[in-house]
């Protein structure tokens, strides 16, 4: 993958995201993906010239590559086309209804949208702001991400944290895991005494273990490839099983909650079955109560072999978003707050880049000063003659001193001129002005 890419990079680059997401994608759709999610970025990147900065967004609900790319996005976006059709094996028209691809202003309002949790299946959703960050950081290790990308994930991050904080739409937010809780308490009842046992400690996990012991569930065990971190997150008196242990696990609960990151299933419906066989029945009653299995995970993690198994009712994130469409209507008002902020942080980002496409003039500016400032300080140097060491560091740092003060002024107003008006001009206005070599297509 393309990790070469410099400071020096503009607002010259073009921003791009191709993605899918709960909105144009079914849950199969987006299990396909993730299941090559690694390959496909970087077929991705091969169509993408060099230097190019790159982020990944890879959620439960959203799979999107960020791109910011030096010339016009015309051709990588047909050759972004051709890539995603060929990992995916999906078919112009099928490709053209689930995949989405933005350039430029639109990215950039696309991804400020995901932070503050408006693209959300639910409305407002809280995990979706440390999704990003966790892109971010993710980009920052690997050493992919430059200029503009840092610009625009710091604006996205800044406009999340701002609707937590300033809107109604961050007051206690829904995330899929509460809404799961909600789920399993329609159908069952009172949660207090039911037996709870989730599978994985993602994020996903991490927070439901949080619901869990906010509602006073008391009957909760914990299951997790990792025995240690199970036993480290479980509160005193819940159970906690290594995920060799899972069917003596599903045998002991009343809702399964599963959300983990194995890129296939790690419950069949013969295990189900088992531990429908297996469980206590309650007293006076033939048969053992229903089973409550929802199932969080992207890949899936429950195979039931396309059959119904009796006793069993599985819910997966599909059913999810159906059930919480219906509620985003209360969060409307709210999100037009949150809206307002995404335009205001989009402005401020426009303004960024406009600032940023200034900087290699900048540079070129100060390179110039310095040039002629060793220049003259040398002649000056000759004409003093034999000058000693502790001189000559003090006229170095009056020469530089005088160069940083006069340019300090014209670097401020030029930033300054570039956010409030068109970059180009202003780098034109200071080209001319500073006898610059005129590059000014460049920008």
């Amino acid at each position: 993958m393309h990790e070469n890419r410099t400071e020096n990079q503009t607002a010259n680059s073009a921003l791009i995201c191709v993605g899918l997401s709960h909105r144009s994608s079914s849950m199969q759709q987006r299990e396909c993906l993730a299941n090559v999610v690694d390959h496909w970025a970087e077929r991705c990147l091969q169509a993408c010239p060099d230097g190019a900065e790159w982020a990944l967004l890879s959620t439960c609900n959203r799979i999107e590559l960020y791109l910011a790319i030096e010339g016009a996005p015309a051709d990588v976006v047909t050759e972004l086309r051709r890539c995603t059709a060929a990992v995916t094996g999906l078919g112009e028209h099928e490709l053209a209804d689930t995949f989405y691809i933005s350039t430029g202003d639109e990215t950039a309002e696309h991804l400020l949208s995901v932070a503050a949790g408006l693209d959300s299946m639910i409305l407002g959703e809280s995990q979706i702001l440390g999704q990003v960050v966790k892109a971010y950081l993710r980009a920052v290790e690997r050493g992919s991400i430059g200029p503009a990308l840092r610009g625009l994930f710091r604006a996205a991050i800044r406009t999340g944290k701002r609707v937590r904080s300033e809107t109604a739409l961050g007051h206690s937010p829904a995330s899929v895991s509460s809404v799961a809780l909600d789920l399993a308490a329609a159908r069952l009842g009172q949660l207090r005494d039911r037996r709870l046992t989730v599978i994985g400690l993602g994020e996903i996990g991490g927070i439901l273990l949080k619901i869990a012991k906010a509602r006073g569930m008391r009957q909760v065990s914990v299951v997790n490839r990792t025995f240690a971190r199970a036993q480290a997150v479980a509160e005193p008196g819940w159970k906690v099983y290594p995920l060799e242990d899972l069917p003596a696990a599903l045998e002991d609960a009343d809702i399964i909650i599963t959300a983990t990151g194995a890129p296939h299933p790690v419950i069949r419906g013969e295990m189900l079955a088992q531990a429908l066989q297996s469980r206590e029945q309650p007293a006076g009653s033939a048969h053992a109560e229903p089973l409550l299995v929802i199932d969080l995970a992207l890949p899936r993690d429950v195979e039931l072999g396309g059959a119904p198994l009796p006793g069993v009712t599985l819910i997966d994130l599909d059913d999810i978003q159906r059930h919480i469409a219906a509620a985003r209507a209360q969060r409307a008002s709210a999100a037009g707050d949150a809206r307002q902020i995404v335009a205001q942080e989009l402005a401020r980002f426009r303004s960024h880049l406009r600032e940023l496409s200034v900087r290699p003039l900048v540079v070129e500016l100060r390179q110039r000063a310095e040039s002629i400032r060793e220049q003259e300080l040398q002649r000056t140097l000759r004409f003093l003659g034999d000058v000693d060491p502790e001189t000559r560091a003090h006229l170095h740092h009056l020469t530089r001193a005088l160069v940083n003060k006069l340019l300090h002024q014209p670097t401020v107003r030029m930033k300054r001129m570039a956010r409030e008006r068109s970059a180009a001009e202003s780098a034109a206005a200071a080209r001319e002005l500073f006898g610059l070599e005129n590059n000014a297509s460049q920008y």
